[in-house]
């Protein structure tokens, strides 16, 4: 069993999802279900994007096992994007409250905040999230985020920058490279780091600040890249 289980772990870090789903299934089918089985359902019908499905699986992990904080975290991400904000915030706080040592929550509470637009407490949990786990780049560009809406554009800009020194081929951390220079006034690399985004990600477009977006878009070469992005991605659908 812990093979199996070492394995599943392996093939969801792998994104693999299929062969996680299928190796899950056939030890529910051997073994039946406990909270680590429905915790890692959870994370790969989360990463399908099933909220609704891993909201569920993550609410049965907790029902067997109620103190495991990374479980209340995972719910209750799928919980903000779902649109639940009061048991998003409920969630993080449960988290933060049962393992303050972890990041998950505090990176959690951030993006409720940020979606209260409650702007310096949304920064203020980012902060304490990268403190607790360096590694993880998601703190970092959602420091970058919450410093450009703060109008802070070079401090969101170093966050970026950060972000992509970890992970080079992340599509918000070069989005918000591409804000910071639109601005600041520098047309040129505001395209620059735009075409770059939607080359990674198209879909990206959704995010683009709305006063950036008004500026541009009536700018040929912004029409230009939106249409070729969004035909390749109709392409690859």
């Amino acid at each position: 069993m812990e093979t199996q289980r070492d394995l599943c772990i392996h093939l969801i870090d792998l994104e693999d999802f299929d062969a996680a789903t299928k190796l899950l299934d056939a030890m529910r089918e051997a073994s039946g279900m406990d909270d680590w089985m429905h915790f890692h359902y959870g994370l790969v019908q989360f990463y399908a994007q099933d909220f609704a499905a891993a909201r569920q699986s993550f609410d049965a992990a907790l029902q067997i096992d109620p103190e495991r904080a990374v479980s209340f975290a995972n719910r209750g991400v799928c919980a903000l994007r779902l649109g639940d904000v009061d048991a998003a915030l409920l969630d993080a706080e449960r988290a933060i409250c049962m393992d303050p040592d972890q990041s998950l929550g505090h990176s959690l509470r951030g993006d409720v905040y940020l979606e209260m637009n409650l702007l310096e407490e949304a920064l203020a949990n980012f902060d304490q999230a990268h403190l607790l786990g360096p590694e993880n780049e998601i703190p970092v560009i959602n420091q970058a985020c919450t410093l450009f809406r703060l109008a802070r554009y070079k401090e969101a800009m170093e966050r970026a920058d950060h972000a992509l020194s970890m992970a080079p081929n992340d599509a918000c951390a070069n989005l918000v490279k591409a804000e910071c220079f639109a601005a600041l006034g520098d047309q040129e690399q505001f395209f620059s780091w735009f075409e770059n985004a939607m080359r990674l990600d198209a879909s990206e477009l959704a995010n683009l600040d709305p006063k950036v977006r008004m500026h541009f878009e009536s700018d040929p070469r912004f029409q230009v890249l939106v249409e070729k992005y969004a035909q390749r991605e109709q392409r690859i659908d």
